[in-house]
């Protein structure tokens, strides 16, 4: 049996003396430095998604898409029963301003279409789709590749198998409607740590998960890492011996201040773990996720499998009532109310904190 390699030993992260803690967005670029940015506690994200629109683009685009989004949340959360495809509608625009805000096109968006379908004859897959016309826009592919992530050009999602099981809140019920093992673990802890004295001085992550936790679900711990899409990543020796501890193979190199390199540290793992806003204790929750045993894929970001969920559902809704029920009254029906529930906010917050990259929790 192969021994656990020893972890590399550093310090905590410091930028101009004060400890970073993390974040996907630790800090922000201020001219020719990075300077330290904390969580933003906010009741809704609108007002600050407007402003930061306003400064940022002098277009008017991404503030006017950013203004439907509002008008089209403001009408979902006024129905007595939650409406996906208005949901829908609201994170499409908030799409639309992050492509409008990342890429700066010169005359606007133009043509432009979902970048998803769906078939009435298969009602559970939703198709990434780009469109014919190479002028044209998609509004899913354009504007995830916009934000960084990689996302396959065509590929096939089905609802029970490929979409469902990478949802973080409500996992449990999807785990009991499908006999299936649960395949989200939450985080311990994720640290940003640094030897400064190497030369190059060197940063990376390290995310401490509880053994126990793996321990009950028959998890492999030494096949955890890559299982996780945790790409470069290995388990090595824990000081603790009821922890798992995990660091990526590579570090980041950085010089005197560590301020550019942190994005580079953080930046991947936005493809790797689920983050779950969290109004109770108002701090974020990070969940390291294994990938389904039935998903045939690549690995997609959690806000794009939020995004496909309400695209499905909205289809249904507006297209295929009669399917829609009878969804809802499925095996799968109870972790879709919640979804259709809780869902909405925690995509509008995730959303929001892509668009002004910087971490908005709910505060209320």
């Amino acid at each position: 049996m192969p021994t656990t390699p020893a972890p590399r030993v550093g310090v905590p992260v410091r930028n101009y003396k004060s400890s970073v803690p993390f974040s996907f967005w630790p800090v922000a670029p201020t001219g020719r430095r990075y300077r330290q940015v904390g969580t933003l506690l906010v009741n809704s994200p609108f007002p600050i998604l407007k402003h930061h629109a306003q400064v940022t683009d002098r277009t008017g685009e991404a503030a006017a898409y950013i203004e439907l989004a509002d008008d089209f949340w403001k009408a979902a959360e006024s129905t007595a029963v939650p409406r996906a495809v208005l949901f829908y509608y609201s994170f499409m625009n908030l799409f639309k301003a992050a492509l409008v805000l990342r890429t700066r096109p010169a005359t606007g968006l133009g043509f432009i279409t979902h970048g998803l379908s769906m078939s009435t004859d298969a009602p559970n897959d939703v198709s990434i789709s780009p469109p014919r016309d190479r002028r044209k826009h998609s509004v899913f592919y354009d504007a995830l590749a916009s934000l960084g992530y990689i996302i396959p050009r065509s590929a096939t999602f089905n609802l029970e198998n490929d979409i469902l099981p990478h949802l973080v809140v409500g996992h449990r019920q999807w785990s009991e409607a499908a006999s299936r093992a649960e395949l989200f673990y939450p985080a311990r802890s994720i640290a940003l740590r640094c030897l400064p004295t190497g030369s190059p001085p060197q940063m990376w992550a390290e995310i401490v998960l509880d053994r126990a936790i793996l321990k009950r679900h028959h998890v492999a711990i030494g096949n955890l890492a890559p299982g996780a899409w945790l790409k470069g990543w290995r388990q090595v020796t824990s000081p603790t011996p009821n922890e798992i501890l995990l660091q990526p193979k590579a570090t980041v190199n950085y010089v005197k201040q560590p301020g550019a390199g942190l994005l580079k540290v953080t930046g991947p793992l936005r493809s790797c773990l689920w983050r779950v806003v969290s109004p109770s204790s108002q701090s974020a929750e990070y969940y390291v996720h294994r990938r389904s045993s039935t998903s045939v894929n690549p690995p997609l970001p959690q806000i794009a499998y939020l995004y496909m969920l309400f695209f499905a559902l909205g289809y249904v809704e507006r297209y295929r009532p009669a399917i829609h029920s009878s969804l809802l009254s499925g095996k799968f029906g109870g972790l879709l109310a919640e979804c259709l529930r809780t869902q909405p906010t925690q995509m509008l917050f995730l959303v929001a904190s892509e668009v002004v990259e910087r971490e908005l929790e709910r505060f209320t």
